[in-house]
């Protein structure tokens, strides 16, 4: 399989048979797709693709239901008003709304990166999450075991691979022909994420900043 340009200057995926997926989700037929697919499984580039696509699902599918357990309560989690104070005793207020935003950016980004739809974007939403949890746990050390950042920093650290490699063969971004791959991606991915985490947290550091000096 080799990304390439068709004469539109569209980015488009044309897999090793040379079916062109950009070209036919533009009016051409889509019976080639599954005849692609498979032949591009049995190539090594294939291989990588199948990894590229277990990566995404594990790590999407997990965000996604942290995501679930925050906004509906669901898995075992505790819902908006359980979140939201949750968040309240850490520093995080008003805490019912900033619960909401996490979990609509754990769920929404957590499908589109399983799917691997606007990859680079999806990744930017579930790093600025992972970097909130990251710096929350900080003061805990490395070790999950300790309540440390051990588990959000491999989350983020998956994710952010997934921004530079890209979602590879097996998705909905190679079926649209979106060429989301390269260091361009991955550090535009990088850079809002941690731009999306600097709000919460400065509101986080000045309710605590407020707290201490009224106590």
């Amino acid at each position: 399989m080799q990304r390439n340009f068709g004469p539109d200057a569209r980015p488009v995926m044309r897999f090793a048979h040379g079916w062109d997926a950009g070209r036919a989700v533009g009016g051409r037929t889509l019976v080639g797709y599954p005849l692609g697919i498979v032949t591009t499984l049995i190539t090594t580039k294939g291989f990588m693709d199948i990894g590229y696509l277990i990566i995404r699902l594990v790590i999407g599918t997990t965000l996604a239901v942290h995501g679930a357990q925050k906004l509906f309560g669901l898995f075992g989690g505790y819902g908006l008003a359980g979140t939201g104070g949750y968040f309240e005793s850490i520093g995080f207020r008003p805490g019912k709304p900033l619960a909401f935003i996490a979990g609509i950016g754990e769920t929404l980004g957590g499908l589109l990166l399983a799917v691997g739809l606007f990859t680079p974007f999806a990744s930017a939403v579930l790093l600025s999450t992972m970097v909130v949890a990251i710096a929350v746990h900080a003061d805990k050390g490395f070790f999950a075991q300790s309540g440390g950042y051990e588990y959000p920093l491999i989350l983020a650290t998956a994710v952010a691979a997934i921004a530079f490699t890209g979602s590879g063969a097996l998705s909905l971004d190679a079926l649209l022909g979106n060429a989301f791959a390269g260091a361009t991606w991955g550090v535009t991915a990088l850079a809002l994420g941690a731009l999306g985490a600097i709000p919460p947290l400065a509101l986080r550091a000045t309710n605590r900043a407020r707290a201490a000096a009224t106590a």
